[in-house]
């Protein structure tokens, strides 16, 4: 039915949830003498949605041989619900001569 129940006595609890949606979260607290209370909240977790990349420093031409310096942008919808997630982006530059980068900023003859 979808339920999790764990009993603690710490009032911290850490849960992952599998999938994107609205989710009814539940806290019953029993004291030693038996008597009980109930809170109830929403948790909303967002879908996970690729990130957008855009790059500057990139000219519409440029002379053989001279330095490239390019800059790479990343904004993510999810930043907000997991604010390391740009923090742990990675970049890979394809250059289209075989030659790679994987800095955020960039530079290519």
């Amino acid at each position: 039915d979808g339920r999790l129940e764990a009993v603690t006595s710490s009032p911290v609890f850490n849960y992952t949830y599998p999938s994107a949606g609205t989710y009814t979260v539940r806290l019953v607290v029993r004291d030693a003498a038996g008597r009980v209370d109930t809170a109830t909240t929403s948790a909303e977790v967002p879908a996970n949605v690729a990130p957008v990349a855009t790059f500057t420093g990139a000219p519409p031409s440029i002379a053989e041989g001279a330095l490239l310096t390019v800059a790479a942008s990343v904004t993510d919808a999810n930043q907000g619900a997991d604010a390391t997630e740009l923090s742990l982006m990675r970049y890979r530059w394809e250059w289209g001569d075989g030659a790679v980068s994987t800095a955020k900023t960039s530079t290519h003859r």
